[in-house]
This record gives structure tokens, sequence and C-alpha cells, in this order.
């Protein structure tokens, strides 16, 4: 029985996109969850639109949800972006990547969780959490290594 070279080629494939998935899913997770930021909701199916914004403040521009900074008062303040902090910590949130586990944390923003998973009086306004669009993002890269590894029987 002859050794087929293509097969060792294919099953290295198979390996190397094996290693990269945990990896890959974990940033897939925060595109989706920074998605959320700009979208003003939490990406999901179906979306979750966040509450507005309601700044008690003696300007009004500011109240309605635009900068004070902005010319005309044109630009609209993004809702859970006021310093950036949270953004910045959810872009950096990946904790653990491996076969088993992929983990993601939020450190040293101690208001993140009452934002995502409010409390008796806060409004919740979720950007990270299960997501049925990760799933499907998940469930394609798995489908890719599957394909791969029947190329190699």
């Amino acid at each position: 029985m002859p050794f087929n070279l293509k097969k060792l080629g294919k099953w290295r494939e198979w390996k190397r996109y094996k290693r990269q998935i945990p990896k890959l899913v974990a940033n897939d997770g925060v595109h989706i969850w920074l998605d959320s930021f700009k979208k003003e909701g939490f990406v999901t199916d179906p979306f979750e639109k966040w509450k507005d914004n309601a700044r008690s403040t003696k300007n009004k521009k500011i109240a309605k949800g635009f900068s004070k900074n902005a010319k005309k008062g044109k630009k609209k303040l993004q809702i859970l972006v006021e310093s950036g902090d949270l953004k910045r910590a959810v872009s950096d949130s990946v904790h653990k990547a491996k076969w088993n586990k992929v983990e993601w944390r939020v450190k040293g923003i101690p208001y993140a969780e009452y934002h995502n998973e409010g409390t008796g009086k806060d409004v919740v306004r979720r950007f990270m959490g299960h997501s049925k669009v990760l799933d499907d993002k998940v469930y394609k890269r798995l489908k890719k290594l599957d394909r791969l590894f029947k190329g190699t029987t």
C-alpha cells in the first residue's frame, strides 16, 4: 500500500487548524462584543437593543445623548462609552483559549458586571455572554475542521 502525501498534507492542515480554532473563537467573541458597543445592543439572534441613555443634566443636548463638544450638537454619544475604559477592557478580555474551553473576563472595570447583568435598580445592557451569533461562527469553524478531517480518510 503506497504512502499518500496528499492525505498527509490534509492531516497537517487539519492539526494546524485545530490548534488555531480556540484563538479564532476567542477573537470572534471579542469582535462580536465590541460590535455590541457600535450597534448599542447585544449582538445575538434576535438583537437585544439597549435602553437609551437618560443622563440628567442642565444641558439639554447632553440629556438627549449628544456631546457638548460636537459642532451644532450632531455627534451622538454612544451608550456605555463615556471614557472608553469598558470597551478597551472588552477588547482585551480573552482569558483562556484552549481546545476544551474558551474564556473571557473583563478585568479592572468594577462596573462592567452591573451593566452586563444589571442590579435591582440598574438597567441591563448586556454586551458579553452567550450569543447565537457566536454559536453560529463556532459551528462554521468546526464544520470546516470536519471537512478537513473527512478529506483525510
